[in-house]
């Protein structure tokens, strides 16, 4: 380049450096989207802790009346599959579709599989639950116990993952 003006930008872009010809130095702020990721850490910090919380609790504490708090869990899983699926993949088209090799955006992605998993699960379960309506002696209900089996437990494990991922961006950011 033939100019003498150096710019220099931070990888995460916070703000730009210009040196220029006379000496002088310009410091400025740079739009960066920074209040985007506190807001996707906020967001997924409430749904993969409160509404995570809430999501255990509902099939497993809180069993007075059954129907109320199945749908209640339908309803927030539901929220947290599709918020967690909408501010991730917007996080990573900020990123321009690039993962990043930090654990915290490598945690990230795999969160995004484990929850289609668990909700796919959730929704499978839901439905052989409601095909069977006792006429069957034990098709319909033993899948519908085999899936309810694995979706309890990649439910725990997604909670556990969700909760550690948010944690690692916290750690990662902060």
């Amino acid at each position: 380049m033939n100019t003498p003006d150096f710019l220099q930008n931070t990888d995460w872009g916070l703000f730009k450096i210009r040196y220029n010809r006379d000496g002088t130095v310009n410091l400025t702020g740079i739009s960066t989207g920074h209040h985007n990721f506190v807001f996707h850490g906020i967001v997924m910090q409430v749904c993969w802790f409160l509404f995570g919380f809430f999501l255990l609790a509902s099939k497993r504490y809180f069993r007075a009346n059954w129907l109320l708090m199945h749908i209640l869990h339908i309803i927030l899983g539901t929220i947290v599959f599709v918020v967690t699926t909408y501010f991730g993949l917007k996080i990573i088209q900020y990123f321009s579709w690039n993962i990043h090799p930090d654990y915290h955006q490598i945690m990230g992605t795999i969160m995004l599989g484990f929850a289609s998993l668990t909700s796919l699960m959730g929704i499978t379960t839901t439905a052989f639950m409601h095909l069977y309506k006792g006429d069957l002696p034990w098709t319909d209900y033993d899948k519908a116990r085999n899936f309810a089996f694995i979706h309890r437990y990649l439910g725990y494990f997604t909670l556990i993952l969700g909760n550690a991922t948010c944690m690692a961006g916290y750690f990662n950011y902060v």
